[in-house]
């Protein structure tokens, strides 16, 4: 008798190591891996000249595996990594370490929650301004140094969250499709998608027209293709 398979089909999962068919292979996944955004980096980095950078991440297998990936092209292209700190939840001693190494281009990988922290131990170490320049990732929320300080413990105003936050860069991967006129099979173009999502979070509460979009709003379309991609997948 044939075995039976139970396929998985993800559409926001972005760890490096579901590339790996040895150990994933009937794992299918709509989300890129998170290696996706180190290119841009090091481009970014020898665009500005930038020949020494640290890296600060959170302790999770995701951020783990990419920043092997970032530091084998770091390599590569001749950019030395002065330090790499990581951290469980809390990111101060990490911080600090970062102030007594004297970086100065920080990549930093770690979830929303985290990354808030992060912001505000920055602050209070003076690790912002023009002296320095912090990576993020692209995919928090619009606003996510202003929300949920309170509720999350963070000893920050605002206004400091904004002031630690002024001039980082983020990168992304580009989930839309950027031909907006092509017809996919649902019979929509990217933009009547767009459209179609747009409205409902207008109905529920979210100030889109001033582009205050929510966490998870580029993977949506990601979402969509991945129940499309298990409706055709079962007609075969």
């Amino acid at each position: 008798t044939n075995p039976l398979f139970l396929f998985q089909l993800c559409y926001g999962a972005s760890s490096p190591a579901l590339s790996d068919r040895n150990r994933f292979p009937t794992l299918f996944r709509t989300h890129p891996s998170a290696t996706v955004h180190n290119p841009t980096r090091i481009k970014l980095m020898k665009k500005f000249g930038w020949s020494r950078v640290a890296i600060l991440q959170q302790a999770e297998e995701v951020f783990i595996s990419t920043v092997e990936d970032l530091e084998a092209r770091c390599t590569e292209a001749g950019i030395e990594i002065v330090t790499r700190q990581s951290f469980l939840s809390d990111p101060t001693d990490a911080v600090r370490n970062l102030r007594r190494q004297d970086s100065r281009v920080i990549v930093g990988l770690f979830y929303v929650v985290a990354a808030r922290r992060v912001l505000c131990e920055l602050y209070k170490q003076n690790l912002y301004g023009k002296q320095y320049t912090w990576f993020f990732i692209g995919w928090y929320e619009d606003n996510w140094f202003e929300v949920n300080l309170e509720k999350e413990g963070i000893e920050c105003t605002v206004e400091q969250m904004r002031i630690a936050a002024e001039g980082h860069l983020t990168t992304e991967a580009l989930m839309w499709n950027q031909n907006l006129n092509e017809h996919t099979i649902s019979g929509m173009t990217s933009e009547d998608f767009r459209r179609r999502l747009n409205d409902v979070l207008r109905r529920e509460g979210y100030d889109i027209d001033n582009q205050r979009f929510p966490e998870g709003y580029q993977e949506a379309p990601l979402a969509y293709d991945a129940v499309w991609s298990v409706a055709l997948g079962e007609e075969i």
